[in-house]
């Protein structure tokens, strides 16, 4: 790590930091994330993830090192920060720039589907900004290959996500990480973006999945009128966090939905079979639907450990 100089630091958590870096006799910025060398299997997971990445909404991965104590990734350095922060600061934003985020969102996240991986953590503090505004996906730590069996969780420290944005069926232990799963966590963010909060907030993991399983979101300006949101966008995040993962709203009737009318929604892509959970999860099938609020047998077990922000 000689051949950089670190300067502030402009992001951290509980075993790691990121400080803003140059290299030596450099001009280019680096984001430089030095994480506890007890992680160490989940570095080598984020590096062997990083590396295969070509896509401009994905953050790049340059280099990494390994020091007595620590692990350095050099990754690229992002200006405009992470999207909460934006959303801190902004408050609700109006729906031209929901659908403007919201293409940069699906561009990513599809590009990471067709490439046979599931993000896993769909959230704002995982969305960074480059200096243009571009958006990039950040922080792979729980993103995985498509589950082609039985999935293992946690696997090599993984969890299942952040409960606020997880959908109904990874709260059970038979749960499976999809396509699916991951578009739900979009339609919360869209729903977060466009109303400056979260559609599931309780300050319980059991008061928080009684409320994904059994309470449907409003998406609607009340009292605040610049919040309102169109009939397209409504019907749209609605779709997203459809309970029933078997009729949420899949790739092609995501990018074909009105509601990007104007504003250029990617091209359809090719995307991989999901065989294990096609095997559980078929649209009109009667077979291995999401029923009512789980009882505490049918819970993952690891979610008894999980701690919720409150501040959220």
């Amino acid at each position: 790590m000689d051949k950089y100089h670190l300067f502030e630091e402009i992001g951290n958590g509980k075993l790691s930091q990121v400080y803003k870096g140059r290299e030596k006799r450099g001009v280019e910025f680096f984001a430089i994330k030095r994480v506890d060398k007890s992680r160490m299997a989940e570095v080598v997971h984020e590096v062997q993830v990083m590396h295969k990445l070509r896509d401009e909404h994905c953050l790049r991965f340059f280099d990494w090192y390994e020091t007595r104590n620590n692990l350095w990734l050099i990754l690229e350095f992002a200006a405009g920060g992470n999207l909460m922060a934006l959303l801190q600061k902004d408050g609700p934003m109006p729906e031209a720039a929901v659908k403007v985020f919201g293409v940069d969102l699906m561009a990513g996240l599809l590009y990471l589907h067709s490439s046979g991986l599931i993000f896993g953590d769909v959230k704002p503090s995982n969305i960074l900004l480059d200096e243009y505004g571009v958006l990039k996906y950040a922080d792979f730590s729980l993103c995985r290959e498509i589950p082609k069996q039985k999935e293992t969780i946690p696997a090599k420290g993984m969890t299942r996500g952040t409960p606020h944005y997880m959908a109904p069926e990874l709260f059970l232990s038979n749960g499976v990480h999809s396509f699916a799963s991951d578009l739900w966590s979009l339609g919360i963010v869209l729903y977060e973006l466009r109303t400056g909060k979260l559609p599931f907030r309780k300050r319980s993991l059991r008061e928080l999945m009684r409320c994904i399983f059994k309470q449907e979101p409003q998406l609607n300006g009340g009292r605040q009128a610049h919040t309102e949101a169109s009939e397209d966008l409504k019907d749209l995040v609605m779709w997203l966090l459809e309970k029933d993962c078997r009729e949420r709203a899949t790739w092609a009737e995501l990018l074909d939905h009105p509601f990007w009318d104007g504003f250029n929604p990617p091209e359809h892509r090719t995307l991989p079979a999901q065989p294990f959970w096609e095997s559980r999860f078929q649209r009109g099938s009667e077979a291995n639907a999401p029923g009512a609020l789980p009882s505490q047998a049918d819970i993952a077990e690891e979610l008894d450990n999980y701690e919720l922000d409150v501040s959220k």
